[in-house]
């Protein structure tokens, strides 16, 4: 697509010095570009540690609970069950801000566990600080989740982007060497700009993130793995899972209702 554009369009000519325009534009751009990139790897970086630590910090919990209470560790792992799958409900990792109630069931759940044993009531301690430290995760996880570049920024962005295309487009000499060259660092500027948008969005390595991070979680409390149907073309399922369960959902553009059937690997 570059090459074509580069080959294709007509000479263009300014009457102004066009290397010197063109380098303050590309510092510009460079300068602004860096910064939110820096920003944006930050807060995706920080991302992904709430991310395993909410996971880490959900099997933690089972396995109090599981030490605490044989019979009431059911319960708890079916509601941490029901608060995994609803997660996945969700695109772009927004997860948290919508899984509230789910959350709050969790925490019910492990509230009535109760116990009179010395050594229980020692683990009962840590496991109400386990617990206590879900807020904080659910909250921050749902404010890093958010895009660190507005619409606005994005604006001057594809402005300063575009202005240097342009100026590039106009050193164009007539060889090839120099059009191969401009085309490579069109394509250059158009990567950058998805890759931030990637990163911003927490896109990176979304898939990872969203559907095998938590299986972990399901397999601690010896549960089979779960994938929502809309996942299943997008994921490679490891060689050594022969049963899962998968989401099909009744009717996405109106609700999240599903049934779960339970998968055989032939």
């Amino acid at each position: 697509m570059a090459t074509a554009i580069v080959f294709g369009l007509p000479p263009i000519t300014f009457s102004f010095d066009i290397s010197l325009v063109l380098t303050v534009i590309s510092l510009l751009f460079a300068i602004l570009i860096g910064f939110f990139f820096a920003s944006a790897m930050s807060n995706f970086l920080r991302f992904q540690t709430l991310i395993t630590d909410e996971d880490a910090t959900i099997m933690t919990i089972y396995n109090y609970v599981a030490l605490i209470d044989s019979v009431g560790a059911k319960k708890v792992a079916n509601e941490i069950d029901a608060y995994v799958i609803s997660s996945f409900d969700y695109d772009s990792l927004s997860y948290a801000a919508n899984v509230h109630k789910e959350l709050r069931s969790v925490i019910s759940a492990v509230d009535d566990i109760k116990t009179n044993d010395p050594a229980g009531i020692a683990m009962l301690q840590n496991l109400q600080s386990a617990k206590m430290h879900l807020y904080p995760l659910n909250q921050e996880i749902a404010l890093t989740s958010k895009c660190i570049v507005s619409p606005q920024h994005w604006a001057v962005i594809h402005l300063l982007a575009g202005l240097v295309g342009v100026l590039l487009l106009s050193l164009r000499d007539g060889t090839i060497v120099t059009a191969l060259f401009i085309s490579i660092l069109l394509v250059t500027i158009y990567l950058i700009l998805r890759l931030l948008q990637e990163v911003d969005s927490n896109q990176l390595l979304e898939r990872q993130l969203s559907f095998e991070s938590s299986q972990t979680i399901f397999e601690t409390m010896g549960k089979l793995r779960y994938y929502p149907q809309t996942a299943l073309s997008v994921i490679h399922l490891p060689k050594d899972v022969k049963k899962y369960r998968v989401g099909i959902y009744k009717d996405i553009s109106k609700s999240f209702e599903k049934d779960i059937r339970i998968v055989t690997v032939k």
